[in-house]
């Protein structure tokens, strides 16, 4: 290959090597990990919503199989403690 071909691979990969450690290291200055633990938090919070809505979709099926008779007790409490039920035996 012609120099020229080498000399712009070289240069892109220079680059791109000093974009990346632009990037890390803007990771770790105070306004960085802010926005890190920023978004940890808003992680955090989405997933404990999400469980919270599933246990209370799960909980309304059991109750609504309850109702209906379509299920025994004992398989819905086993149910509801395998998923974390209230009464916190599993």
């Amino acid at each position: 290959m012609s120099r020229s071909v080498w000399f712009t691979a070289g240069a892109a990969t220079g680059v791109y090597a000093f974009l990346k450690v632009k990037r890390t290291a803007q990771k770790f200055t105070p306004n960085g990990l802010k926005a890190q633990a920023a978004a940890l938090r808003a992680g955090a919070r989405s997933f404990a919503q999400e469980v919270s809505v599933g246990m209370a979709e799960h909980e309304q099926q059991l109750r609504q199989q309850l109702d209906n008779g379509r299920a025994p007790r004992a398989e819905i409490e086993q149910s509801a403690s395998m998923s974390g039920g209230r009464d916190g035996h599993r």
